[in-house]
């Protein structure tokens, strides 16, 4: 990956952090949440991610966000973000509104009142 795509990036982005990017984090799946504005040296950045298994589903081991420092050539984009669309409504076959009828006074209402 070279630093313009690291710019393309997307919060829900699945990435694989190869082998060459690092000590820390080395062959691992992650979901990309955001860079970092952090100094770094040539060709290093400063992520935000949540490790992953290889299908996306989030990995039971080490809960929560992590910071993962490495190399940008050893990232690699494996599956870009695809918002779920909202489920369509179907039509129901209610008919008209039913509007209620005014209350009686007791007087009126035959049976048992309260």
């Amino acid at each position: 990956m070279t630093p313009e795509q690291l710019k393309t990036l997307r919060a829900g982005d699945i990435i694989h952090i190869g082998p060459g990017s690092g000590v820390a984090c080395k062959n691992m799946y992650a979901r990309y949440i955001r860079n970092q504005d952090w100094d770094c040296w040539d060709g290093m950045t400063c992520l935000e991610v949540r490790e992953v298994d290889e299908a996306g589903d989030q990995w039971r081991g080490i809960g929560g966000n992590r910071m993962a420092y490495v190399a940008i050539a050893g990232l690699r984009l494996v599956k870009p973000f695809q918002p779920a669309t909202p489920p369509q409504r179907r039509p129901t076959n209610a008919g008209p509104a039913r509007i209620p009828q005014p209350r009686t006074s007791p007087e009126k209402t035959t049976g048992r009142t309260r």
